[in-house]
């Protein structure tokens, strides 16, 4: 005689479900989620029910039900696994659930700060950057998107503010700004490029427009331009390349004067930055054939 298997099904409203098991220990909503089909399954039901319904995680019960079924009863060691095997899921939800998630279940590293652990994740998974420290337009979009989400400001965050607050004032060169900009300078540290852009901006713009600005301005580039090294002038290019950017503004007879005076060992009369990056790029071309040369003749041969 064939067996006929019976089989008990049955549906309930994701609210209803959320309001029947929340506060329930670990050990019995696990078998819960497994009678309703497993874990995974019930996650990719909340988390569609969330997308369309964000609100609902404003509800406390709600969310803490959401969170235990998503880390505490997951089997893993560590947050970093549940994150990995969830963030193309948890993505879709609104990125103010997705930091404060992070924060309250953070995949630490060995003695990161949460927040930090938090903002590095963040940034790493949803914006593709293992960082954010240069002062990019991209950077600044993402920093303003992310910046009043966290319960503690990250580090890097704070970095960031308070360079990018120290840039747009570079960036105006305002009268009322001088003693500010002049006090700080100092304390930012930048990327070569990065800089050299800011600076270059300033003075195409038009903002270092007296002697009492210039100044100011001299003591930023010598304090941000590179040492050179050897035959290769990366120093003279940087200061060559910020005094060149005023070439479509001008500078004054005077202003050139405190230029020659501040930076007497550039030749600004006879040579200029593209001129001096081809001579660089000509010692690193020399340099390489040689290495490769004394490699090819002797294989234990140690450049240095």
């Amino acid at each position: 005689m064939d067996k006929k298997i019976s089989t008990i099904s049955t549906e309930v409203e994701v609210f209803r479900f959320l309001d029947l098991i929340a506060g329930m220990e670990d050990a019995p909503l696990e078998a819960v989620l497994k009678l309703f089909g497993g874990r995974i399954k019930i996650i990719d039901i909340l988390i569609h029910y969330f997308v369309m319904e964000p609100e609902k995680l404003n509800d406390t019960n709600t969310y803490d039900t959401f969170k235990q079924i998503l880390f505490n009863v997951s089997g893993n060691e560590t947050y970093e696994e549940d994150w990995d095997l969830l963030w193309d899921k948890l993505q879709l939800l609104n990125i103010q659930i997705i930091v404060r998630l992070l924060e309250e279940h953070s995949p630490k590293r060995r003695h990161e700060k949460t927040e930090d652990a938090a903002l590095r994740y963040l940034l790493e998974k949803k914006y593709n950057k293992s960082s954010i420290t240069v002062i990019t337009e991209p950077n600044i979009e993402c920093y303003n998107t992310i910046r009043d989400l966290f319960e503690v400001e990250p580090e890097a965050l704070k970095l960031f503010r308070k360079k990018k607050f120290f840039t747009d004032k570079v960036s105006t060169f305002n009268t009322d700004d001088l003693k500010m900009i002049y006090d700080n300078y100092s304390e930012y540290k930048f990327e070569t490029d990065e800089i050299l852009e800011i600076l270059k901006t300033t003075v195409k713009n038009g903002k270092i427009d007296t002697i009492e600005k210039l100044g100011i301005f001299l003591n930023l580039v010598r304090f941000y331009a590179p040492v050179n090294s050897f035959d290769r002038k990366y120093r003279d290019s940087f200061i060559l390349e910020v005094f060149e950017s005023g070439n479509d503004t001008g500078w004054s007879t005077q202003m050139i004067l405190l230029w020659e005076e501040e930076f007497y060992n550039v030749d600004f009369k006879w040579s200029c930055s593209e001129e001096v990056k081809d001579q660089i790029q000509d010692s690193v071309k020399d340099e390489a054939n040689h290495i490769s040369e004394m490699n090819g003749k002797y294989p234990n041969y140690n450049h240095s």
